[in-house]
């Protein structure tokens, strides 16, 4: 392919809010050759801060969150290969391996994002009624539970854990948040916007434990109850840990490529060259979504899009940025609003 052709086929794997983003910008801005979006979850591209608060309530449906009606793929001649996992990558190849077939690509974008972080197994984080809060399929494993009358123990005061509080309350359940920092949303929010969450939720009948860690789950199968460092017991239904998230593990077998990058360990969240279509990018410049490490350009440590920063950001979608995708030079004035309080 001569230097200054576009890439005849670009494969993206994740169809998060960043895949998702940069395919519909590649081709609004008139690129042409085949664009394949992959995605592990069996559902189309769609929004996650609505799954904790109007989706887990019922007050919207599936199809609210998705990003694109099914039709603009087709309009767009966008594949989307839903419910499919990258078994392996080869960059000398130029293929990805899904399972029973072998796509061949130009360029390469991995846009895996982020997994939620889990209670360990050693403290009781394997026990059924243990539950994150990240994938409509995590949502449907839990819905049953949130129950009237039920008790709820939320692991984690950011805001994953406190929409997942209101709306257990809104339904009638008894819920308690433990926070092991010294205030709720020490990493998100000023000390008087946690002040007036606490307030607001402390009015409508929450428990809030804050400065003190869990010790175990406790329960033989099944979680029964919550074990504080300090010694204290609180009996649970169901748990729901929202502890935060972390770049995707690397994907099995990635051959070709640098096994670190600019900012440590390659990572999944990682887009792996050549990218520019004239020479192999080792390590990798472009990182993409929650997950990504060294978004934008290289540097010394990892820093990630995760609540209240939308994962297109790190795809260059926001703001005034140019990316370089082959020989196509994007320029979008595109500006997700942050989640805001």
């Amino acid at each position: 392919m001569p230097d200054h052709a576009p890439p005849a086929h670009i494969v993206v794997v994740g169809a998060g809010q960043a895949g998702a983003a940069l395919v519909a910008k590649l081709r609004a801005s008139g690129y042409g050759g085949r664009l394949t979006l992959i995605g592990e979850e069996a559902a189309p591209p769609y929004q996650r801060p609505p799954l904790s608060k109007a989706y887990l309530l019922g007050e919207i449906d599936e199809e609210r969150l998705w990003l694109r009606s099914d039709s603009f793929w087709q309009e767009h001649d966008i594949t989307l290969k839903l419910g499919a996992r990258v078994l392996a990558l080869n960059a000398k190849a130029k293929t990805v391996t899904l399972a029973g077939e072998v796509l061949s690509y130009d360029e390469l974008v991995l846009a895996t994002g982020a997994e939620p972080r889990r209670l360990p197994a050693a403290i009781g984080g394997d026990l059924a009624g243990v539950y994150p809060l990240r994938s409509l399929a995590d949502i449907a494993r839990m819905r049953a539970e949130f129950q009237p009358g039920r008790r709820l123990v939320v692991v984690g005061g950011g805001y994953i854990g406190l929409e997942a509080a209101a709306v257990a309350r809104k339904i009638g359940l008894s819920v308690t948040v433990v926070e092991a920092a010294p205030r709720i949303l020490g990493r998100v929010a000023a000390a008087e916007t946690a002040d007036y969450f606490r307030a607001l939720h402390h009015a409508h009948g929450v428990r809030i434990i804050e400065g003190v860690g869990v010790a175990r789950l406790a329960g033989t199968g099944r979680v029964e109850a919550v074990v504080l460092e300090d010694g204290r017991e609180i009996a649970a239904d169901f748990v729901v840990a929202g502890v935060g998230i972390t770049p995707q593990a690397p994907l099995p077998k990635a051959r070709g490529w640098p096994s670190r990058t600019a900012s440590g360990p390659m990572r999944a969240g990682a887009a792996l060259g050549p990218i520019s279509g004239r020479r192999a990018i080792a390590p990798p410049s472009r990182s993409m979504g929650a997950g990504a490490a060294g978004i934008g350009r290289p540097c010394d440590r990892s820093r990630r899009a995760g609540r209240g920063q939308p994962a297109w950001r790190g795809a260059g979608l926001s703001r005034e940025t140019v990316v370089l995708v082959g020989s196509i030079r994007l320029q979008t004035a595109d500006r997700g609003a942050q989640y805001r309080l």
